[in-house]
């Protein structure tokens, strides 16, 4: 929240965590579900059996960032939960980011997703050079 905050983001901003009624003012969902409106992009920092958990019975999100790790990369129950991942995802037509991820920084459409404050990694500036990676790192100019 604010990561997206910093940047400028200009869309709403909904919080889903069962434990709060409100984050630092903003009010807080118990799930993803309870969310009327279509929800372009949601981002999951959870266990990833909480991750199926979550999206299994949504149908209002379009694409997630999955921060998430304990998939594929922690052995076959990883393995069998990724494989769960990707036939819901198939099933409802989504697109994700991840999971095992650092996220989305794009100063054009003002997003930035990553769960790293400013003071850890230094944020770019808006300009004329695009830097895609697919590593679990940075990359800087």
């Amino acid at each position: 929240m604010e990561s997206l905050e910093r940047i400028g983001f200009k869309g709403t901003i909904y919080l889903v965590n069962p434990k709060y009624q409100s984050i630092d003012g903003r009010k807080c969902y118990r799930s993803i579900a309870e969310i009327k409106d279509e929800i372009d992009v949601a981002i999951f920092a959870l266990p990833a059996p909480r991750v199926i958990e979550c999206l299994k019975p949504v149908e209002n999100v379009r694409g997630a960032i999955i921060v998430s790790a304990g998939f594929k990369g922690v052995g076959d129950s990883g393995r069998r939960l990724e494989e769960e991942l990707k036939e819901i995802i198939e099933r409802k037509g989504r697109r994700i980011i991840g999971p095992n991820c650092l996220g989305i920084y794009d100063t054009v459409s003002k997003m930035d997703t990553f769960f790293i404050s400013a003071e850890r990694v230094k944020r770019l500036k808006s300009g004329r050079i695009t830097i895609l990676t697919q590593s679990v790192s940075f990359a800087e100019m």
